[in-house]
């Protein structure tokens, strides 16, 4: 499996079994402000989690899990979307919950 590693995270390509707890991150008041499309419920979550998958072996969706506690933080990647202007099609959503022992909060989400 691809992976791109740093001293604290771990970019692996999403798979099925991150499905709740990106879905958890999705659901998080301060990041649900954020995105373009806000799922209210996990059936709404499914159908894009399906595309990012999909992504995930083509054109790269990759989940960012934080290596102290393996926990998936977010996710980044190139995700095609008409909502996007053109031009920004590479986003990121990440929890705002404290990544790591200084307290940093990585930004939300982030055009490319």
């Amino acid at each position: 499996m691809r992976e791109l590693n740093t001293i604290r995270l771990r970019l692996r390509p999403l798979v099925a079994g991150d499905r709740d707890a990106l879905y958890s991150i999705y659901a998080e008041p301060e990041v649900l402000r954020h995105l373009i499309t806000r799922p209210q419920s996990i059936e709404e979550f499914l159908q894009p989690f399906d595309q990012m998958l999909e992504l995930s072996s083509t054109l790269g969706m990759w989940a960012i899990v934080h290596k102290d506690d393996d926990r998936l933080i977010g996710r980044c990647g190139y995700f095609p979307c008409s909502e996007v202007a053109a031009g920004t099609p590479g986003l990121s959503t990440f929890s705002p919950a404290p990544t790591g022992a200084s307290g940093s909060q990585p930004r939300r989400r982030v055009a490319a």
